[in-house]
This record gives structure tokens, C-alpha cells and sequence, in this order.
């Protein structure tokens, strides 16, 4: 990988002949690999959004929920390409990783997403997916989230959110049925929140990260509209 960013693709190469071109998208852009990592301002999530440009495919860096990673001193995201989507998306988290060593930051996890996952498929620069059910729109967000069976004390993130449920990542799920209590730390407060464990897996099940899903009971207003103002 060159060390220099290229002003018209955006991407990183050695010389003017190994520029991949304009880039042009002609597929879905979806979610791809996915880390949680710990800095000295908190616990961040960063990820990579693949697409399929013509013959080649295209990783950018996607700091949850909606910052994308720009080119040093220019105008536009850093991307990486190869000719299968897993060797631009590998460039991607050789890039990740390397600016997490040079930082000092601490990776807590590394869950696998799978890039050709049709649920997790998102429109061009977007981070918003529709689930099942005509009224519930499930946002992919990393959210600082603490949770236990009786207060909340574990320290995890969330997936994705909706106003009747949430996702969180974590190895250590609580069993499913079970109730459990949340409080979801946001910048300035925290949200309390009461719900039940619908589903959960402690290991990735063929690219799906290790976490639950839970179902809300009776989510304040304030959390509603949380979930509202999300991108």
C-alpha cells in the first residue's frame, strides 16, 4: 500500500498507473467488519462500509453511527479497493488497526460482520436499516450501554436501536427470557431502560456478532426520542 493519498480516487496506490479510477458505485453499500475500541474519550465503535464499483470493490472506515473517515487533507472518505470484497475490506482493518496501535488505543473486541448480509445492506452513505415490520426502523448506532439482572454494571455497547428494542454487543449475553436493566450513557445523562432478552448468542454465527436482542418494556419518552434523532 502506497503512502500517499491519490486526489481523484481517493485511495491509496503507488503511481498515476495503479490508480483504480473514479470508483463509481454499481451496488449496495453494506456493513463489513466491526470493532469496539477503548480511547482515552470512551469507548468508540469503529467499522467498514463495502460496495461494489464495476469490477473492483471499495472499503471506507465508518466511525459509528455516521462519521466517515476522510483523506488527509482532502476533500472526501479514504477508501480502499481490491478485487473481491474481503481484500478491500482487509486494507480497511489493516488501516484500523494500525491507527489504533499508533494511538494507544485499546481494541475490547473484534465481531465479524458479514459484508453480503442482505439485512444489513444501506443506501450510499447512510447508516439506517428498515427490519421487519412496516413500522419499525431499526438504526445502526453505537451507543455506550451499561446492563445486569438487577442494575445495570456490565459495560457493552449497542448494535442497533429502535424505539421498541435494541441490540447489544457483548460475548457474555444474558440468557434468553430473562429481564434485565439498562442504562444507556449518552453524553450528558443516562437513560434507564427495563426490558427482556428475546434471543442470544455469546460466539459470531456465521458473521453475526456475539450479543442479544431486547425487547423494551413500556421505553420512556426521552429514549423515543433518542432513537428519533438518529441519523
Amino acid at each position: 500500500m502506497g503512502s500517499t493519498w491519490c486526489r481523484f480516487c481517493l485511495s491509496q496506490h503507488e503511481g498515476e498507473l495503479d490508480c483504480p479510477g473514479a470508483l463509481d458505485v454499481s451496488g449496495v453499500e453494506r456493513h463489513g467488519w466491526r470493532v469496539t475500541v477503548q480511547t482515552p474519550h470512551g469507548t468508540e465503535a469503529y467499522g467498514v462500509l463495502i460496495v461494489e464499483c464495476g469490477s473492483r470493490f471499495r472499503a471506507r472506515i465508518l466511525t459509528y453511527p455516521n462519521i466517515l473517515w476522510l483523506a488527509p487533507g482532502l476533500q472526501g472518505s479514504m477508501k480502499f479497493t481490491g478485487d473481491t470484497p474481503s481484500a478491500a475490506e482487509s486494507k480497511a482493518v489493516e488501516f484500523i488497526k494500525a491507527h489504533c496501535k499508533q494511538r494507544g488505543f485499546r481494541i475490547c473486541d473484534e465481531p465479524i460482520l458479514a459484508w453480503n448480509d442482505p439485512l444489513l445492506a444501506v443506501k450510499p452513505d447512510s447508516t439506517v436499516q428498515r427490519v421487519k415490520g412496516p413500522q419499525v426502523l431499526r438504526k445502526i448506532a453505537f451507543t455506550p450501554i451499561r446492563y445486569g439482572p438487577f442494575r445495570p454494571e456490565v459495560r457493552a455497547g449497542t448494535g442497533n436501536l429502535s424505539e421498541t428494542g435494541l441490540f447489544i454487543i457483548t460475548k457474555s449475553p444474558t440468557q434468553t427470557g430473562s429481564q434485565i436493566r439498562m442504562r444507556l450513557e449518552l453524553e450528558n445523562y443516562g437513560i434507564p431502560l427495563v426490558g427482556q432478552v428475546c434471543w442470544a448468542r455469546s460466539e459470531p454465527v456465521e458473521g453475526r456478532t456475539p450479543g442479544m436482542g431486547i425487547r423494551l418494556s413500556v421505553p420512556p419518552v426521552v429514549y423515543r426520542r433518542y432513537v428519533q434523532s438518529l441519523p
